[in-house]
């Protein structure tokens, strides 16, 4: 056990007040005074104490930082002021006075941030800029220059006070601003409401809206559609319940407040029409619902063509389960916003206080729709915003640009909704799943009809590691007379150990791997971690076999051969291979060139690695000859394409393709497949009926690529741009200047 887990343990004699690992991202000076405090409160003078307790403290990673700088000294040869000015130099180097007075001047308040979070801001920029006597001076006049309000900054300007005078003048003036704001908002939502019953409805609601606030013992009134008469019960507790009534019906929704706290209150579900009471089974059709004051359903209507949508709250515990609200998780502006999922919103709205925090950088333009409550009092619609959102669709993350948000306000905060004008773009064929022809399968919406593709060749979508491609098995061909090549394992961390282990049981279970005794042939494993926090075993052939293997001939089809196969089309499919080279088998005789030299032994692979330098060959091999034939069908190594000019073309290739891959065994990665889109993204590239265009998402990255700083992050920018050389008219004529830095002799200094 470290000093650092023993040093809460005080009242055992052991070290007093505790200090976390240092972090490179935090700022090293802190953490040394902090560390001297620690030292202080346990009266620690000696300096090979400090040094020992410092190194302890640090962790693993920076303390190998340190004896690489420290080579060919050791740590313990230098004093505890030597080791920390080491580190210090690597982790907080002396600042350039000039560029921290740039970031100074060049802040300014968001939108979003308070005026405290703006001053500290400020205050934490300053400690670097050497302001000396002038600090206070410098803090006033950019705190002045950078507020955002610019009615709090003409106030500002009438002053000449100092730096804390004018902070707490501009905090009393935002939070006035702000209180104003709530104000006008409440008084906007009374004064344009006319409820239920004139004027004491109107009483009524005001009443309402200060009595949710105390005990719950005091109810509201609500009127029982048995005895037609106003007070505190229901209809379930009616005393003229066993009367006959020759009124019409009406229905109350339950007062008690929901238990379900996954929306903070704020959950708003469709909840219309569909109310049974105790006492009945179903609703007449000609009952009206009556709906509470304080539920008072919102309904948006289209003011071109009449739709309608109605919403209100649902808290009703007895069948609250019923109607469990959907939520489309979507970023927007690099924030992630959840939007609740209402096919019955003819369009998508947000609340002004989402807004406000949110996009008040978005301008808002003049709309045309209404939005108001049950009883037709309308709300206050602020207008609309235009906004590109990024949602994943199918497991893929997919961009649209151009969404209409309208933004509303009034004191009842709504999650934001997902209305129609949305689904249609985002899923346009949602619709179909009320008409039966699209299916839900996996957590993915799916047609009928592909479905149905699905539970035909189930054996082929089955992911089974044991499994391999039938009758056809890889070569390795390795030049005559070489010498065998036994590279010892490389070292493996003692804290993956266990996954790495467990990995290879694993792999020895699915017969991909088998263990030896011994082998001529033995190449060290690479081990590399996976977004999920499992990892993958790769193989170093680089070190070994790749220096003697003949590298087979077979040529990798390029991007216009693969476009030229499918053109044409207007639907698509997408194929992904599971576990793709590692579904071919190797034959007994070449597995001994594929040995891997472990920390717990040697093992062979049966099946064709990763980093083999004949692997991609091999397999596109494979595959061309398996799929020979297909019309508009490429592939480009585990990557199929399937085309057709209609849906039933693309329908009928998919099937010829799924029934080749069923008579060979070879298995495909259902979540990664995409059945019958008129746009799909293959190989960098967005393929659709109009043709082929570059991914945004790539265009974003060479945009935004650095500017390169030596040869290597030339040659890498370079090779990015000539991907897409064919959308860039006179590309090498451009490029010329670039290539000619990678002539022999061109100094670098150039590039700097």
């Amino acid at each position: 056990m470290s000093v650092a887990e023993n040093s809460t343990r005080s009242n055992n004699g052991g070290f007093i007040g505790s200090i976390g690992e240092y972090c490179p991202e935090d700022d090293f000076v802190i953490y040394c005074e902090r560390l001297e405090k620690l030292f202080f409160i346990n009266n620690i003078e000696d300096d090979k104490m400090k040094c020992a307790l410092f190194i302890s403290f640090v962790g693993q990673n920076i303390y190998k930082v340190l004896k690489s700088a420290l080579h060919p000294q050791t740590v313990d040869s230098q004093t505890y002021s030597q080791l920390v000015a080491v580190l210090k130099e690597k982790y907080s180097p002396a600042k350039n006075v000039i560029t921290e007075r740039y970031r100074f001047y060049k802040r300014e308040q968001s939108p979003e941030e308070s005026i405290r979070d703006y001053v500290v801001a400020l205050q934490q920029l300053a400690e670097s800029c050497e302001f000396g006597d002038f600090l206070q001076q410098a803090l006033r006049d950019k705190f002045v220059m950078g507020i955002y309000e610019k009615k709090i900054q003409e106030r500002l300007l009438a002053l000449d006070k100092g730096f804390e005078e004018t902070v707490k003048v501009a905090r009393a003036s935002e939070l006035a601003t702000s209180s104003m704001g709530e104000m006008r908002a409440s008084v906007d939502w009374v004064s344009q409401g006319k409820s239920r019953g004139g004027r004491q409805g109107g009483k009524k609601r005001v009443n309402r809206e200060s009595s949710d606030q105390g005990t719950h013992e005091k109810k509201r009134k609500v009127q029982c559609y048995r005895c037609h008469e106003w007070g505190s019960h229901y209809a379930a507790n009616c005393p003229k319940k066993g009367a006959k009534s020759k009124k019409r019906k009406q229905v109350n929704f339950a007062e008690e407040e929901s238990e379900d706290e996954d929306v903070s209150g704020m959950m708003s579900a469709m909840f219309l029409n569909s109310v049974k009471d105790e006492g009945s089974s179903t609703l007449d059709s000609d009952m009206e619902v009556y709906v509470p004051e304080r539920e008072a359903q919102i309904v948006l209507s289209d003011s071109h063509n009449g739709a309608t949508v109605s919403m209100c709250r649902s808290e009703c515990k007895a069948q609250k389960n019923l109607f469990i609200a959907e939520y489309l998780n979507t970023v927007i502006d690099h924030k992630r916003i959840k939007f609740e999922i209402d096919t019955g919103a003819c369009i998508s709205c947000m609340h002004e206080s989402f807004y406000r925090k949110f996009f008040a950088q978005y301008k808002l333009m003049k709309c045309d729709l209404t939005l108001s409550v049950v009883t037709g009092d309308r709300l206050c619609i602020l207008g609309y915003i235009i906004v590109t959102i990024f949602v994943k669709v199918n497991g893929l993350q997919r961009e649209f640009q151009n969404m209409k948000l309208v933004i509303f306000s009034g004191p009842k905060v709504f999650f934001p909704l997902c209305g129609r004008n949305w689904l249609n773009k985002i899923f346009p064929r949602w619709r179909e799943m009320f008409n039966g022809s699209i299916a839900f399968d996996g957590g993915i919406f799916r047609l009928a009809d592909e479905q149905k593709i699905l539970q035909k060749f189930s054996r082929v979508f089955k992911c089974n590691e044991e499994d391999s491609i039938r009758d056809l098995k890889a070569v390795i061909v390795v030049k005559e007379d070489c010498v065998p090549i036994f590279h010892k394992p490389y070292a493996v961390p003692y804290g993956i150990r266990d996954k790495v282990e467990a990995e290879i049981r694993r792999l020895v279970k699915s017969k991909v791997l088998v263990p030896v005794d011994h082998s001529d042939w033995a190449s060290p494993i690479v081990v590399v971690p996976k977004k999920d926090g499992a990892i993958r075993i790769c193989v170093d052939c680089k070190v070994t076999v790749n220096k003697v293997v003949k590298t087979a001939h077979y040529p990798l089809p390029t991007l216009q051969e693969i476009f030229n196969k499918i053109t044409g089309s207007c639907y698509f499919c997408v194929l992904d291979l599971t576990g793709a080279y590692q579904q071919l088998e190797v034959t007994p005789e070449c597995r001994k060139f594929l040995t891997i030299n472990t920390h717990i032994g040697l093992f062979q692979f049966t099946r064709l690695i990763f980093g083999l330098s004949s692997s991609p060959a091999i397999f596109q091999k494979t595959i061309d000859g398996i799929l020979q034939g297909i019309p508009k069908t490429a592939a480009y190594i585990d990557d199929i394409i399937v085309g057709g000019s209609s849906k039933e073309e693309c329908r009928n290739n998919l099937i010829k393709v799924l029934e080749r891959l069923s008579n060979f065994n070879v298995k495909v990665n259902k979540k990664k497949c995409v059945f019958f889109q008129e746009n799909v993204e293959f190989l960098g590239h967005v393929l659709s009926g109009e043709g082929v265009r570059p991914m945004k998402s790539k265009l974003i990255e060479i945009d935004q690529a650095q500017r390169p700083r030596d040869v290597t992050s030339l040659k890498a920018y370079l090779g990015l741009l000539t991907y897409y050389g064919k959308f860039i008219k006179n590309l090498s004529m451009k490029l010329a200047p670039l290539y000619s830095l990678l002539k022999a002799g061109t100094t670098t200094h150039l590039l700097q």
